[in-house]
């Protein structure tokens, strides 16, 4: 596909815009929004506040919303006329990127699917990790500490340690009830050469979406990759099932955390900030 022939799309007011924000709505937005009119006006928030550091390309055969450059481009959205030119648009993808691509895909989008051709941001570290629900008594083992873990974080996060204790012991009641998951819960165990290396849990009481409610590995099976491995296995445990979207949340000061994820096709869609007075 020559140069000449793609479109750099820049004006907020262009069609192609609307297109992207209509497409976030359908696809992403409202699965997340009992009724369309907040809905769609995240749809449009998200597309105005990622549009200005992407890239978003016209071509004759559709179109590509490519986020910014980095380790792994992020593929916010991709388009075409026909399935028979979404190669062209893959090859494209790679060469305006010039590096690895991070896309997502999204179930009953039949582009993406294609796009994607079966392959997750970062599929290929799945092979790293076995990923397997839980026992039990494996269930009981992490409740121990993560009650503690997650306190410690809210408290890090700005909440006082009275508060975020109290907060952290009353969600994993209601969440694990009597130790055990509650409806929707799906914890799994992720084992590198036969070690127990870490966890990721997931939620899926949604009809269409599911959220990481926590994922933390070993301290001696840290920065092998295997955090991002349990990612990708919990987006294609949720795929698999037909759920169209996968969230989760970062606390500020986990930057490390936070670029993972965006390594691996993950929009911000919210930020909250607060000060001390």
């Amino acid at each position: 596909m020559s140069r000449r022939s793609q479109e750099s799309v820049t004006d907020p007011a262009d069609p192609l815009v609307a297109e992207l924000v209509e497409r976030q709505y359908r696809w992403r937005i409202r699965f997340r929004y009992a009724d369309e009119e907040p809905g769609r006006a995240a749809a449009t928030d998200l597309v105005t506040r990622l549009l200005p550091d992407s890239r978003l390309v016209r071509t004759p055969v559709g179109f590509l919303w490519l986020g910014p450059d980095g380790e792994h481009t992020p593929v916010y959205d991709v388009g075409a006329a026909d399935l028979t030119h979404v190669p062209a648009l893959r090859d494209l993808a790679a060469e305006l990127a010039g590096g690895p691509l991070a896309p997502s895909v999204l179930p009953g989008e039949p582009t993406r699917e294609v796009f994607v051709a079966g392959e997750l941001a970062g599929q290929e570290l799945a092979d790293r990790a076995e990923v397997t629900p839980m026992t039990d008594e494996e269930v009981a083992a992490y409740r121990d500490g993560a009650v503690a873990t997650y306190a410690r974080s809210r408290e890090e996060a700005g909440e006082s340690p009275e508060l975020a204790r109290s907060t952290s012991e009353s969600s994993f009641a209601e969440m694990l009830p009597n130790g055990r998951p509650g409806e929707g819960h799906h914890l799994f165990t992720v084992r590198h050469e036969g070690q127990r290396a870490g966890i990721v849990w997931v939620c899926a009481r949604w009809p269409a979406q599911a959220w990481v409610y926590d994922v933390e590995m070993d301290p001696d099976f840290r920065g092998r990759g295997l955090g991002a491995a349990a990612m990708v296995h919990a987006a294609l445990w949720t795929r698999d099932r037909g759920m169209a979207w996968l969230g989760l949340n970062v606390f500020g000061p986990n930057r490390h955390a936070r670029g993972v994820y965006e390594r691996l096709g993950f929009v911000v869609e919210e930020e909250h900030f607060t000060r001390e007075h």
